[in-house]
């Protein structure tokens, strides 16, 4: 997605919800782990610009209203029922995050593969020698979850 369009699109729900009128504010970071984040303490919506630029306008609109739900049920509420009510009423897709198979990642070179489902996910720094590494999905399946990684394309 454009990432001007982004920013129209979320200043748009977040005045459409108030949350201006409340003081918060609306800006881009730099995170490849997570679409987006609700900072309560310095009242900021935040979605990942590296992330929304390679997502379509739908996965970035349900992203800002996951974090606009969070910003009317509290800090209090995390991801449970009132949550979730207000998520679902709002528009927002009521789940406690992204699938990662959902969404598009950006492509590091570090690149881990569950070898049960196939999901693939980024890492910026080398993973630890010696550490196996897991899906937690895929823990109780037939490879438990394990993770291969590979290093610009290179298995290791």
């Amino acid at each position: 997605m454009d990432i001007r369009e982004a920013n129209a699109l979320a200043s748009r729900l977040m005045n459409e919800h108030g949350l201006f009128d409340k003081g918060w504010t609306f800006e881009f970071d730099r995170s490849i782990k997570r679409m987006g984040l609700c900072s309560y303490r310095r009242k900021v919506i935040s979605v990942s610009k590296p992330l929304a630029e390679v997502n379509s306008e739908e996965t970035v609109r349900d992203t800002i209203l996951h974090e606009i739900a969070h910003v009317l049920a509290g800090a209090i509420a995390g991801h449970g029922c009132v949550w979730k009510l207000l998520a679902k009423s709002i528009g927002a897709i009521p789940e406690a995050c992204c699938k990662l198979a959902n969404i598009v990642q950006v492509e590091t070179a570090w690149q881990g593969t569950c070898l049960d489902c196939q999901v693939t996910v980024s890492r910026l720094r080398a993973p630890m020698l010696g550490r196996t590494y897991r899906h937690n999905p895929c823990y109780g399946k037939a490879n438990s979850g394990k993770v291969a990684w590979s290093y610009k394309g290179k298995r290791i």
